[in-house]
C-alpha cells in the first residue's frame, strides 16, 4: 500500500493505493478533495467513518483509468476485496450494520451486489472485518462482546462455521494474511488473563497450531483467574454488557478493590487485551470490569450511533449504570472503586465525575502501576483520579479548526462553531465547563508534550481550573490534584519498552 497527500490541509487530498499481487486487478482506493471525514480506506472495526468511495482500475489493459464502485453517499461505507471475476464487499449499505455482497468484476455498480453473507445483527453477531483466500472467506465478528471466526467457503456458502477459539478471548487481530492461494489464516488472540498468542488456523483440515506466545508468562497461573459476563440496564433501559476478570475466589461481599474501563467513542472497543501492569493488580484481588457503553464498537456499528453526537450522554449514563450495577452485585463498593478511561475515554470519566462524583474513589487513566497494592487504596490519594492524555475541554478543541483532528471529528462530536444547538450540547457535557461547587476525587492528570491529538495543554488548564474551584471550598480534607507531563512520548504513550517499566517503578 502506497499513501500520497498534500502538504497543506492534509486532510483535504489523501491519496491511497492497495496494490495486491494475487489480483489481476489491482483496486484504487478512495481519492477525495472535500475535508468531510473518511477518505481513506481502512478496516471497518474501526468505526470512525461515517461514508467511503472505493475506485477500481484495471490495468491489463494499460490504461489505469479508474472507476468508482459506488459513489459516495453518507451513511454508507463498503470495504472491497477481490477473487476471479467478482468483488467481494463489506457494507452498511442495506442497514445499520454489516453484511457481506459480491458483484461482477465487468460491472460492481451497487445495482449488481448479491447477498452472500447476510447481516445477523439479529441474532447479536456483528461482522468487523474480513479476508479473502482462493477457496475461503474468513469473516472477524463479534458473538456480542465476544470475538469470533467464521469460514464460509467461497463455493458452498451454507458449510460456514465458527472457528472454536481458547477461552476467554476478548480481543482479535488478524495477520497480514497475504498468502491468496494458502488455506491458513493466522490471526493473534490475547484478553487480561490472555497473553497475546498467534494461532495459525488451517481451513482444509480445520485444526488450530499455536505459532508463538509474546509474553512471558512467568508465575502468572490464569487458572486461578476467571472471565464472568453481566448486562445490566442502563437509564433508558438499554442493556449494556459488563466483562470482568478476577480471581476465581473472589467473595462478593463489596470489600474487594474494582477497576473499571470505558472508552466509548469512535465505534472504537474499550482495550481488553493483555497488559503485564494489570497482572499485579488481578494477583492482589483486584477486579477489572470492563464497560462496553454505547459510543465504542462492541455492539455493531449502530451501538456506535446511539452513543455519537446528540446521544453522548447515553455513555455517560450508562457508564454509570456500570458502577451502580457492580457495587450491587457486590464486586466492590464506591470507596474502593477506581476508574480508568485514555483520551476520549477519560471525557467519559470526567464527564462522570462531574456528574456522580460520589460512584468512585479514583479515577485512573493509563497509569495503573500508582495502586497500592494493599486494601485497594491508592498511593496518597483519598478520593482520587488518574488522568492520562484525557480529552477533557472538547468544547476549545471543537471550536478551533487549526488542530490536526478537529474538522475531521465534526461528525463525531458535532459543529459547535457553526451550530448553535451543538454548541450547547457540548457545553453541556464539557468536563472543563462543568466544573462546579462540590467535592471531587483527587485527581492525578498525565499530558504528553509531543501528543498531537490532545495537546498537553488542554489537561493542565482543566487541572488549573479544578485547583481553583477546590480551593474555594470549606471542607476539611480537601483533594490532592498532581499533574505530571511526559516530554518524550505522544499521544500513546512512549514505545520505548524500557521507558515504560521506568515509570511503571
Amino acid at each position: 500500500m502506497s499513501i500520497a497527500h498534500t502538504k497543506q490541509k492534509m486532510y483535504s487530498k489523501l491519496f491511497i493505493v492497495c496494490l495486491s499481487p494475487f489480483a489481476k486487478v489491482r483496486v484504487l482506493a478512495s481519492q477525495s478533495h472535500d475535508s468531510s471525514p473518511g477518505h481513506s480506506k481502512r478496516s471497518s472495526s474501526e468505526g470512525t467513518h461515517i461514508s467511503s468511495r472505493v475506485s477500481i482500475a484495471n490495468i491489463r489493459d494499460g490504461s489505469f483509468v479508474s472507476r468508482p464502485v459506488h459513489p459516495r453517499q453518507h451513511g454508507v461505507e463498503y470495504y472491497v476485496d477481490h477473487r476471479g471475476d467478482q468483488f467481494y464487499i463489506i457494507t452498511n449499505a442495506d442497514g445499520k450494520n454489516y453484511k457481506i455482497v459480491t458483484a461482477p468484476e465487468d460491472d460492481p455498480s451497487k445495482e449488481n451486489w448479491r447477498t452472500f453473507v447476510e447481516d445477523k445483527s439479529d441474532e447479536n453477531i456483528f461482522f468487523d472485518d474480513m479476508d479473502i483466500f482462493n477457496d475461503y472467506c474468513v469473516v472477524y465478528e463479534r458473538l456480542k462482546t465476544v470475538p469470533q471466526i467464521r469460514i464460509v467457503p467461497l463455493d458452498k456458502v451454507e458449510d460456514q462455521y465458527v472457528v472454536q477459539l481458547p477461552k476467554d478471548v476478548c480481543v482479535l487481530e488478524a495477520g497480514s494474511n497475504q498468502m491468496f492461494n494458502h488455506s491458513k489464516v493466522r490471526v493473534s488472540v490475547s484478553s487480561p488473563i490472555l497473553p497475546s498468542l498467534v494461532l495459525e488456523y488451517n481451513m482444509e483440515s480445520k485444526s488450530t497450531v499455536e505459532k508463538c506466545t509474546f509474553t512471558q508468562k512467568s508465575s502468572f497461573d490464569s487458572s486461578e483467574f476467571c472471565c464472568t459476563r453481566h448486562e445490566v440496564h442502563s437509564k433508558d433501559g438499554t442493556l449494556i454488557p459488563i466483562t470482568l476478570f478476577h480471581r476465581k475466589d473472589l467473595k462478593r461481599n463489596g470489600t474487594n478493590p474494582m477497576l473499571l474501563h470505558v472508552y466509548g467513542s469512535y465505534g472504537i472497543n474499550v482495550n481488553m487485551g493483555f497488559e503485564v501492569e494489570r497482572l499485579s493488580l488481578l494477583k492482589r484481588g483486584w477486579c477489572l470490569a470492563f464497560c462496553h457503553v454505547r459510543g465504542g464498537g462492541e455492539l455493531g456499528r449502530e451501538w456506535y450511533l446511539r452513543g455519537k453526537l446528540q446521544n453522548k450522554h447515553k455513555g455517560f449514563e450508562d457508564f454509570e449504570a456500570c458502577a451502580q450495577a457492580l457495587h450491587r452485585l457486590g464486586y466492590s463498593c464506591p470507596r474502593l472503586t477506581a476508574a480508568t478511561g485514555t483520551s476520549a475515554g477519560g471525557l467519559i470519566v470526567g464527564a462522570v465525575c462531574n456528574r456522580s462524583p460520589e460512584l468512585v474513589k479514583a479515577v485512573i487513566l493509563k497509569w495503573l502501576w500508582v495502586l497500592s497494592p494493599k486494601d485497594g487504596e491508592l498511593l496518597g490519594l483519598e478520593w482520587g483520579m488518574i488522568l492520562q492524555v484525557p480529552f477533557l475541554d472538547i468544547l476549545t478543541s471543537m471550536l478551533d479548526p487549526s488542530l490536526p483532528l478537529t474538522v475531521q471529528e465534526y461528525e463525531e462530536w458535532g459543529q459547535p462553531e457553526s451550530s448553535e444547538r451543538d454548541f450547547h450540547y457540548i457545553k453541556s457535557y464539557c468536563p472543563y465547563q462543568n466544573i462546579s461547587d462540590q467535592s471531587y476525587p483527587s485527581v492525578m492528570v498525565g499530558a504528553s508534550m509531543n501528543d498531537d491529538r490532545v495537546p498537553y495543554w488542554l489537561p493542565l488548564k482543566w487541572v488549573a481550573r479544578l485547583r481553583n474551584q477546590l480551593s474555594n471550598l470549606k471542607q476539611t480534607e480537601k483533594p490532592l490534584i498532581v499533574c505530571n507531563v511526559d516530554y518524550y512520548s505522544g499521544h500513546f504513550g512512549s514505545e520505548n519498552t524500557h521507558r515504560r517499566f521506568e515509570q511503571v517503578l
